[in-house]
């Protein structure tokens, strides 16, 4: 197993699909896997939040609206890590392991009083989960067979994308000389929030797809609701 940092989320070119951005200590390579759009969300906020509690932030944001101020109760990784700790575990490390039916695979070690398990998961929730626990992330060869050339994946991103990327990779690939928690990388859409971290402009973007989403419900609901109206008046004009 290989440890990887994560570099960021972009989006790919039809500008729908989140990718994260994965770099493999001690390798000249990237690894992108295609993510969810709540779980890039998810995984956004984690770094939002880790970088705001990082040695010398605490002040960065004084004043600041948090863009999570939205959510009212805990998020499912929240959640799933709070147990684990309830029940006095800790995820040890989310293992990227091998490549199936055109997916990738990973698997969350946890450790507690009866021992040690392993629990297959999605790359990006245990990514999410990761970032929240503090726990390693690491690939296996298989999965880092799929990683492409570091130098050409950069030269596609954007130019202010890749910016922020190089500066980044050049701190080193090893854990203890990287910042506690990498800038993400956005697209040129999501940057054009003016006055926004990278992390809040995703989280920004992931939120108004939040309430599109519970509008388009309710108006669902209330079309549904309507109808059933409408079938049962005729029901009783029938009898």
């Amino acid at each position: 197993m290989v440890e990887v940092s994560i570099l960021g989320i972009s989006l790919q070119e039809d500008g729908k699909t989140p990718v994260l951005l994965l770099h493999p200590h001690g390798l000249q390579s990237i690894l992108s896997l295609r993510i969810g759009p709540f779980e890039a969300f998810a995984i956004s906020m984690a770094m939002y939040e880790n970088e705001a509690a990082a040695p010398g932030k605490e002040n960065a944001r004084e004043g600041e609206q948090p863009p999570t101020d939205f959510l009212t109760r805990p998020l499912t990784h929240e959640l799933l890590l709070k147990s684990v700790e309830a029940l006095d575990g800790t995820i040890s490390a989310v293992n990227l392991t091998r490549m199936e039916e055109g997916s990738f695979v990973a698997e969350l070690v946890l450790t507690g009083p009866a021992g040690q398990s392993r629990i297959e998961c999605r790359p990006s929730d245990g990514a999410a989960l990761a970032l929240r626990s503090g726990a390693v992330l690491q690939a296996s060869d298989e999965v880092l067979s799929f990683a492409e050339d570091l130098e050409t994946v950069m030269a596609s991103l954007p130019e202010h994308i890749r910016t922020i990327a190089a500066a980044k990779l050049a701190a080193g690939s090893g854990r203890d000389n990287l910042p506690p928690v990498l800038e993400a990388v956005i697209t040129a859409n999501a940057q054009k929030n003016s006055g926004l971290t990278p992390h809040s402009a995703i989280i920004s973007a992931a939120r108004k797809m939040l309430e599109d989403e519970r509008s388009e419900n309710m108006a669902q609901s209330s079309t549904e609701a309507g109808s059933a109206k409408t079938g049962n008046s005729r029901e009783e004009s029938l009898k």
